[in-house]
């Protein structure tokens, strides 16, 4: 019920440390017609009360389609009030380190368009992208394009972590809860559960 009101809420993109979710509402309280909102869950897996981004990301018009890269700090989101080519576009903005947001930037031509673009995906590696755009060239009305990300738009690379956890004598896999932490800052990168059934996690982290 935290993240749900009879208002729309949609277009979700959980973070890689497995508890901030990104999405898109237009419940009240919101700076326009649609914002992106951010919900933390806690220790006990409950959602926490959702917060507005909040600016430069969010404005009087149109935010939506939040993508929360694996990298953690590399927000992709379309909008229709930031300066764009026209219609909706993508931009980015990336997390500064005193947890602020960066200004967004324009992802510009041939990504966006004066038609709209609404969605946009990245891969882990951050060279390959894919969109949802209602551009010329497709076969209805919103189609789905790939292209390589140029470089002055791509996320951190990433690696992956992965694991088994189980009971050391009996071998039984278990659920558990682990932790990732910096050993440099002694921040929490991560914080997940191994899966009840295999004991396996599988995690992102920035190289």
């Amino acid at each position: 019920s935290e993240i749900n009101t009879n208002k729309w809420e949609s277009q979700p993109s959980l973070a890689p440390d497995g508890k901030t979710l990104y999405y898109a509402s237009t419940r009240n309280g919101g700076k326009g017609s649609s914002d992106i909102w951010v919900s933390i869950r806690d220790i006990n897996g409950t959602w926490g009360k959702p917060y507005n981004l909040g600016e430069p990301i969010n404005t009087p018009g149109q935010e939506m389609s939040p993508f929360i890269h694996p990298d953690g700090k590399t927000l992709y989101f379309s909008s229709n009030y930031h300066i764009g080519m026209g219609g909706m576009d993508l931009f980015l903005s990336r997390l500064n380190n005193d947890g602020t947001w960066g200004e967004p930037e324009n992802l510009g031509y041939p990504i966006n368009t004066f038609e709209d673009e609404v969605t946009l995906l990245v891969n882990a590696n951050g060279d390959l992208a894919y969109i949802s755009s209602n551009r010329l060239g497709g076969f209805g009305k919103f189609d789905l394009f790939t292209f390589e990300m140029p470089e002055h738009i791509r996320p951190e690379k990433v690696n992956y972590l992965k694991g088994i956890v189980y009971d050391s004598e009996t071998k039984q896999k278990l659920k558990a809860k682990f932790q990732l932490i910096d050993l440099e800052t002694n921040k929490i990168v991560v914080e997940s559960y191994s899966d009840k059934l295999s004991g396996e996690f599988l995690i992102c982290i920035p190289t």
